[in-house]
């Protein structure tokens, strides 16, 4: 197993997304961090005129224009990359970092990276790129991020970045025994630069045997629960609604009303998003995370719950969860009661067979 610390920043108030690449550069060897490689994707899934003007201004990024069923791309990645085929040419990179220095003018770019491989955060030299095995049948056009982890500082193009964002991932490799390196003085260093990340998360990766394991189990019990939830919350009632009615849409899945259901399970509310969804999370004694939703749905009167289970090697779920759509106020609180008392139920006597086939989750896997 190899662990990688992934956080992700939006350096937008500091540089704009033409100067980036420089910013990241001289920051990089301000501390004395090098980089070996470098790596990059860019599409445009309306127009790819855009896609196609690009070799005409930079000739000897033609070698990198892929052809897809889903449009036309520029990528250093090939379908070859889990070997090892990730990188660019190096007497390509000023080319390389010349067009992303005229995005989003002349060339609007709408989804893509540049990604420099190989920096020493620890100073010692970083081992080899390690592919990420769940995400092997992602197609190439789809590679807005990297799908393997490294040592890298990477820059990304979003569909609906505009100027208020620019955003910046940081993967650190702290791999070690008998438990990962703290990379939080990595990012110490970066903060003057980058500010304060406002994600991250610890990603194991594991081989591709491994892998394959993880991945059959996860969908055994992710199929258990969801037979579970299904079969012991009540069946929705459909009421007929539209946008025109002028009855009253009633309150439900509302902070009160969730806080009320879930009171005394061992489940913490979480930020979230309130308006529109809500997160109540919760350990077990093996370091699994349980995520309980009740999300709000558009029409205003209907919601859905599901509920996550996670540890360091699987990510187990029940996602297609029937809409409950509520016709008198106070309608959703037993609901939402009952299946907050199904989660807790989950946790208390399901975790047991979770660990038999997936093990313990360490404690320095959730560092919150």
């Amino acid at each position: 197993m190899r662990v990688f610390d992934i956080y992700w920043f939006n350096i937008a108030d500091k540089v704009k997304f033409k100067d980036t690449q420089p910013y990241l550069k001289n920051m990089l060897a301000e501390f004395g961090f090098t980089w070996s490689d470098l790596a990059f994707s860019a599409q445009n899934a309306s127009d790819d005129s855009v896609i196609a003007r690009i070799p005409e201004k930079f000739p000897k990024l033609e070698k990198y224009f892929r052809s897809t069923k889903y449009g036309s791309m520029l990528c250093s990645y090939t379908d070859n990359r889990f070997n090892g085929e990730l990188f660019a040419e190096k007497s390509d990179y000023d080319d390389i970092f010349t067009l992303f220095s005229k995005v989003p003018r002349p060339f609007k770019i709408s989804s893509g990276h540049i990604l420099l491989n190989g920096v020493n955060w620890f100073g010692e030299e970083p081992a080899a790129p390690v592919p990420d095995c769940t995400c092997e049948e992602k197609d190439l056009f789809y590679i807005t991020d990297a799908d393997y982890f490294s040592n890298h500082i990477a820059q990304h193009r979003n569909y609906d970045d505009g100027l208020k964002y620019n955003r910046v991932s940081v993967c650190i490799e702290t791999t070690a025994v008998p438990e990962p390196r703290d990379s939080s003085t990595v990012i110490e260093k970066l903060i003057p630069y980058l500010g304060k990340p406002y994600w991250s998360r610890t990603h194991c990766v594991f081989s591709k045997e491994e892998s394959l394991r993880n991945k059959e189990l996860s969908a055994k019990h992710s199929e258990y629960i969801k037979n579970l939830i299904k079969n012991t919350l009540p069946n929705p009632e459909k009421y007929p609604y539209t946008m025109n009615d002028t009855a009253p849409i009633p309150h439900l899945a509302d902070i009160p009303t969730m806080k009320k259901a879930f009171a005394g399970t061992g489940f913490t509310h979480k930020k979230g998003n309130p308006g529109w969804l809500g997160e109540y999370d919760c350990r077990d004694s093996h370091g699994y995370l349980y995520k309980a939703f009740v999300q709000k749905l558009s029409a205003g009167c209907s919601f859905r719950v599901w509920l996550e289970i996670s540890g360091c090697n699987f990510n187990t779920g029940y996602l297609d969860a029937p809409d409950y759509c509520m016709k008198e106020e106070g309608e959703s609180f037993p609901i939402i009661r009952e299946f907050a008392l199904l989660c807790a139920k989950i946790r208390d006597e399901y975790g047991d067979k979770l660990a038999a086939d997936f093990g313990d989750t360490p404690k320095w896997y959730y560092k919150s």
